[in-house]
């Protein structure tokens, strides 16, 4: 027979519980010797290694496999069979043709020559080659200088736990490690590699250059990140988005004063219920010019505008022949500067039937509009902005308590 193929091994993706695979390579069927020479492994999605698959000329299972060679010559290549069901869609399959590196044929010296036999000789003898020109050979670029060598000259002794690598003019030399055993290696330059995980120490005498390590795409977890690593400085601008913010996690103290204007409130949302009380006969102002943070507001230090209460202006006094005192005044006032509109609510006591002048404690601005008390029989003499006179009825002799009400501006 003739080796057309240039390769001794080929790899599958398997379709749905597919069992029969033809080894072929570009097409070509691949021939073999003996079916001792065939080796088949199977790697399922998901998995890092390749299983070895056991021949059996009847199969029983997915770890075994039979050989069936076309038109019962393994010249002309042959198919593999999997035991059971086969294996998952996208399952690799490897075929490989692995000749054994002994001589099967000899020449007598004065005996015929077997055309047959020979040719299954030099044809063994390709294969074997083959092997030896897998894919998996290092090779190296024929332009290098003929006086880079491929050798490793040192002795087993002197090579021990040193591990395989190149000097500076590309020659194959041992570079050092301090410790070498099983999986692990612990680097004599502060390089420690155990088991998928290597580290640096960054004491040692060693440094990386910019690109020559970089961490895989989600190789780092919240459990590679210690607590309180995570600095100001490690958080870049605009970073933390509102998705990021867990629910009840912003307090009043993570809340900088002066942070929240009005820009930041939306409609509606500040209602009676969530505004802080405030002290009885007092209300939401400024008693500054100007504009400002509001404050709670006594309603004596209110001048200018006063809506929905009464506000004391305190206690007035009354001269005369006779005794009396105006007290428990009450004033509204209800408009702005000049223009306001001054009500005020009093009480007068008089014991007197003569003329008796009671005064406010404060007075009006500008003028008083009008002034009457409770006493339909007395009455008032005169009205200024500060005062009044009261002259009560001759029929009274007794001590008279009245109320009155005067508007002014």
């Amino acid at each position: 027979m003739a080796i057309s193929t240039l390769k001794n091994r080929e790899s599958y993706l398997s379709l749905e519980n597919q069992t029969s695979f033809d080894f072929t390579i570009s097409g070509v069927r691949v021939p073999f010797f003996a079916n001792s020479d065939i080796k088949v492994f199977k790697r399922e999605s998901g998995e890092t290694a390749d299983t070895e698959l056991t021949f059996n000329a009847s199969p029983t299972n997915n770890t075994q496999f039979s050989i069936t060679a076309v038109n019962n010559d393994t010249r002309q290549g042959g198919t593999i069979v999997l035991g059971g069901t086969g294996y998952a869609a996208n399952t690799t399959i490897t075929i490989e043709r692995v000749v054994p590196f002994t001589q099967e044929y000899t020449l007598q010296e004065g005996s015929s020559i077997d055309p047959t036999a020979l040719n299954t000789a030099l044809d063994r003898a390709v294969a074997q080659t083959q092997q030896l020109d897998d894919d998996r050979v290092v090779t190296f670029p024929a332009s290098d200088a003929s006086s880079v060598t491929y050798n490793v000259t040192e002795s087993a002794a002197s090579r021990a736990s040193k591990v395989l690598g190149f000097d500076s003019s590309g020659n194959i030399n041992t570079q050092t490690f301090s410790t070498v055993a099983g999986d692990a290696v612990t680097g004599g330059n502060g390089i420690d590699i155990t088991a998928n995980n290597i580290s640096v120490d960054v004491t040692s005498d060693f440094s990386f250059n910019s690109g020559e390590l970089q961490l895989a795409s989600d190789s780092v977890d919240t459990a590679e990140i210690k607590d309180s690593a995570v600095t100001e400085a490690k958080i870049g601008n605009n970073a933390v988005t509102a998705s990021k913010i867990a629910g009840n996690a912003v307090g009043s103290a993570q809340i900088s004063d002066g942070a929240v204007g009005s820009s930041e409130l939306a409609g509606n949302a500040v209602s009676l219920a969530t505004m802080a009380q405030i002290a009885q006969n007092s209300f939401i102002g400024r008693t500054s010019s100007g504009t400002g943070n509001p404050e709670h507001v006594a309603s004596t230090a209110i001048s200018d505008l006063v809506i929905g209460g009464l506000l004391t202006d305190g206690t007035g006094s009354g001269t005369g022949s006779g005794t009396g005192t105006l007290v428990n005044a009450k004033i509204i006032t209800l408009g702005t500067g000049s223009n306001k509109l001054i009500i005020k609510f009093f009480t007068i006591t008089s014991t007197d039937d003569n003329d008796q002048t009671f005064t406010f404690a404060s007075a009006f601005p500008n003028s008083v509009l009008f002034c009457t008390v409770s006493d339909t029989l007395g009455t008032i003499s005169s009205v200024t902005t500060s005062q009044f006179t009261y002259n009560r009825s001759d029929a009274y002799d007794n001590t008279l308590t009245l109320f009155g009400i005067a508007f002014g501006t």
